[in-house]
């Protein structure tokens, strides 16, 4: 009698035991095993607290005091720059985050500008919707075309705006560790973005799930792991004289921790939250994930996450650099090109002149494996050529079985071996 499977990937078949699905950007059983045991410290913990049963009850609308406090702790020991706790709303994850974000401040008449390309779900799901227009806007190597999106902006039609509407637009955009090119803003870029905010009151919501996942290291200090770029938030200095607040950090324990704890937040200017609090969702419900970020919240006080961090930075770092190294062996000799990501789970490859993404992943799906074709990324069907890889779900033995045969699809498409 076959068993029930056991999770969703399964039951939908994504993640088959036969199968090598390199296109999963998250954690892997082995480290999700490893987080268990964090919460399950942490839960116990929890329980010996003093009056520790009101973590069940109704929770303070931006979340718990002494959650947002540890959480405040732990981002500026991994951040290396100051986190204000005040400045931190705990949310139901980042999909969540951004989903309430858009519902608040944007409406039909209000364009929402993704980069090109993007995080693929958000995309189609926001175009889907019809609830708001959707403009692309190209990335370039340090970030999105500033002088494009400037462009773009200048046309807006003219808008009443209102403390319940005070933006004429959104700008979604993943400044560090793109998804899925791995790029991070430059200073310039940043600076110029959040100048184009204020002067043209553009609501940014920038995706930092992949921030702390950095993998450079200091020469002195081979332990040390370096910010590879400052978060966009930070550059929305609340000391410049023209300061308003137009930029949301949206942030996510799916990708360090686990998923399903469906437990994020926002670090966010104080005039957005107070709007985010009138809202149906935060004030019926009494702020998101109250008890779960509870037990995060002594998991972070214990340490416990700073050290799986620590880890994870050295084994995706290890994954990273040996993918990237298996492919340049196996085909960079054929035109397939990748600029090596400082950071992240993405390894985003552009393909050989004249090899479509799409037959490449036609020919490994025969060996049972696959991944993002690039097209998928964009919302006007570019990147044909492209894939994206992730390193996260697969210890390293068994990545490496599902790009070996990803680069013998490459090479027999490259050199015309077999044609589709």
């Amino acid at each position: 009698m076959q068993s029930r499977p056991l999770n969703q990937y399964e039951e939908g078949g994504i993640l088959h035991p036969e199968q090598i699905c390199l296109n999963v950007g998250s954690p892997g059983p082995d480290l999700l095993h490893l987080v268990a045991g964090y919460i399950e410290k942490g839960a116990i913990a929890l329980t010996k607290k003093y009056r520790h049963e009101e973590t069940l009850q109704y929770s303070p609308l931006r979340g718990s005091y002494l959650v947002r406090e540890e959480l405040a702790k732990f981002l500026t020991r991994q951040y290396g720059q100051k986190v204000d706790k005040n400045d931190l709303f705990i949310t139901c994850g980042a999909t969540a985050g951004i989903q309430l974000l858009i519902d608040v401040f944007m409406d039909g008449d209000r364009i929402v500008f993704v980069e090109n390309p993007t995080y693929m779900i958000f995309a189609r799901h926001l175009r889907k919707s019809g609830k708001v227009s959707l403009s692309h806007v190209n990335m370039e190597q340090d970030g999105i075309d500033l002088d494009d999106l400037e462009k773009q902006v200048q046309g807006l039609p003219k808008l009443e705006l209102t403390p319940e509407k005070p933006f004429r637009a959104l700008v979604y955009v993943i400044s560090t560790h793109h998804n899925p090119t791995g790029c991070c803003y430059s200073e310039v870029k940043s600076r110029r973005l959040i100048s184009l905010a204020r002067k043209h009151k553009l609501l940014v919501v920038c995706d930092d799930v992949y921030n702390t996942l950095n993998y450079q290291v200091d020469p002195t200090e081979p332990e040390k792991f370096l910010f590879s770029s400052q978060r966009l938030f930070a550059y929305d200095d609340k000391n410049d004289l023209d300061y308003e607040g137009n930029v949301v950090s949206n942030g996510s324990f799916s990708k360090i921790a686990a998923p399903s704890l469906r437990l994020g937040w926002f670090e966010i200017p104080d005039h957005v939250a107070k709007r985010l609090e009138d809202t149906f969702l935060v004030e019926s419900g009494s702020g998101m994930s109250a008890f779960i970020s509870s037990i995060m919240g002594e998991v972070l006080a214990s340490g416990d996450m700073d050290g799986h961090l620590q880890y994870l930075r050295k084994v995706y770092k290890k994954r990273m650099e040996t993918t990237i190294s298996t492919i340049e062996k196996r085909v960079g000799g054929l035109g397939v090109k990748i600029r090596p990501p400082k950071g992240g789970v993405f390894i985003w490859i552009q393909l050989p002149q004249g090899v479509d993404a799409a037959h490449v992943l036609q020919l490994a799906w025969k060996s049972k494996v696959r991944f993002l074709c690039g097209e998928t990324t964009s919302v006007v069907g570019d990147f044909k050529n492209f894939i994206r890889v992730s390193i996260s779900f697969y210890p390293l033995r068994q990545l490496l079985l599902g790009v070996e045969c990803l680069c013998t699809a490459i090479q027999k498409l490259a050199t015309k071996q077999v044609t589709l």
